[in-house]
């Protein structure tokens, strides 16, 4: 039995063995490619901190409707949640480049109201979500605005 056992692993052995011995060894180098990046300053120039010859991309711009959940005027971020019962969100960072809307007119930070729907664009760089725009929709008819507490708003 020991002796059969032993016979088997052997043949498995030399089975892989003959296996690995009969793919192709190839030894081919690599040259790296000339490069045909443009001339630094012009608008298809690479951005800092990418290869040379890597083109300069755009991030994709993400687009996001949902509730303010938290407006943090120091630290410049806003929680936007979004999904079925909020559970879906975003935290997004305000930059002097975000345009704040409400009512058609530009605003700044001080105009979100937590509670407010908002429909919002924003890029994802390095790890952070970077607001492109932020607009407030206007209020749904016989949709109350909650406060931070949960109790309904009061409009003046």
């Amino acid at each position: 039995m020991m002796t059969r056992l032993l016979g088997g692993c052997m043949a498995i052995l030399l089975l892989t063995a003959g296996m690995a011995a009969a793919q192709p060894q190839s030894q081919t180098q690599v040259s790296p490619a000339p490069s045909t990046a443009p001339a630094a300053g012009t608008p298809s120039a690479t951005r800092p901190g990418t290869a040379p010859g890597t083109p300069a991309r755009e991030p994709a711009v993400h687009e996001m409707t949902g509730t303010l959940k938290k407006v943090d005027a120091v630290g410049k971020t806003v929680e936007v949640s979004s999904g079925l019962f909020g559970i879906l969100g975003r935290t997004l960072e305000i930059t002097d480049d975000t345009r704040i809307r409400a009512e058609g007119r530009p605003e700044g930070l001080t105009a979100l109201r937590e509670g407010a729907r908002v429909r919002a664009e924003y890029e994802s760089r390095d790890g952070k979500n970077i607001a492109k725009s932020i607009e407030v929709m206007p209020e749904e008819p016989g949709r109350a605005t909650r406060g931070p507490a949960g109790q309904p708003k009061t409009t003046p």
